[in-house]
This record gives structure tokens, sequence and C-alpha cells, in this order.
């Protein structure tokens, strides 16, 4: 008889089945992206998203976007909460943000993000204005009217090796 993986109740199997791996290659210094690749080419299939949020589990870290929101706005977001990504950014930082509202032209709801692009980081009250100006300065291009507005996260360039 072949005993069988035992999956604690509420958890999905790849967690449970990944759950070493992400810890051994983790501390070898892999980074999630590199560990998602290689889960699928064994054939451990996992969405993206659900692998991040049990990678946040497994090692104890929340998500960033749930730190930024204690953040006070007249500070600039801490360095802790600074992802640095080897993404290409057309200028130094990129911060994210989550926008509810809704369509000026049809009347729905919308729930979406934009980004900034920013050679310097100012503190996360001036980067909101600045995104609801640049939204509002181009309504054709944003048609959106704005119920909130707030800063998910801050990604800066890789520093040069």
């Amino acid at each position: 008889m072949e005993l069988g993986l035992i999956i604690p109740r509420g958890k999905r199997r790849a967690f449970v089945e990944s759950q070493n791996f992400i810890v051994n290659l983790t501390a070898e210094g892999y980074s999630g992206a590199a560990i998602l690749d290689t889960l699928k080419d064994w054939g451990i299939g996992f969405r993206e998203t659900d692998f991040y949020k049990d990678w946040r589990r497994v090692l104890g870290r929340p998500a960033r976007a749930d730190l930024m929101k204690y953040v006070r706005k007249d500070f600039r977001p801490p360095s802790h909460l600074i992802e640095h990504t080897p993404e290409y950014l057309s200028r130094q930082f990129r911060a994210d943000f989550a926008v509810r509202g809704y369509d000026t032209l049809t009347g729905e709801d919308i729930d979406t993000e934009y980004s900034l692009a920013k050679d310097d980081l100012a503190d996360i009250r001036d980067l909101e204005n600045e995104m609801k100006s640049m939204l509002a300065a181009d309504p054709e291009e944003y048609p959106i009217d704005i119920d909130v507005l707030f800063l998910r996260g801050v990604k800066a360039r890789m520093p040069p090796l």
C-alpha cells in the first residue's frame, strides 16, 4: 500500500508539496520567481498570485502593500518597504497605486491600478497628490472619478553590480 500525501484541511496540494522547497531555496538566495519557475518545471502547478501569497506565509513576510498603509502620509516610504526589482523601470522609482472610483463615461464602478514613475522619492501625500493631478489632467486618457486612491507599494531599480 502506497502512502499518499496528507493535506491539512484548507490547504492546497501545491502549497503542501512545495513548502519545504520554498524555505530551502529562499535560504540559498533564490528569488520567488526562480522558485515558481522551478516548481512549474517539476509539474507542480501554481497560480502566480497563490504562490506569492504562500511564499510570504512560509517566510513570515506580510505583503508590502499591507504594511504601506501604516506609514504616515507625511513620511517617505521606508527603505524596508521599497522593493528592488531587476525589471526595467523608466525612472529610479515607480509608485504603484490602487484606485477605486467610477468611470465618468459609463458610470460603472472601477477598481484599478496606476503607476507613477519618479527619479526622486517624495513623501506619500505628495505622491498621492501627484497621481491625482495626473489622472485629472487627462480625462480622455483616464476617465475616472476617484473615490479612493492609496499607495500600494514602491519599486526601485536594482543597484548596479
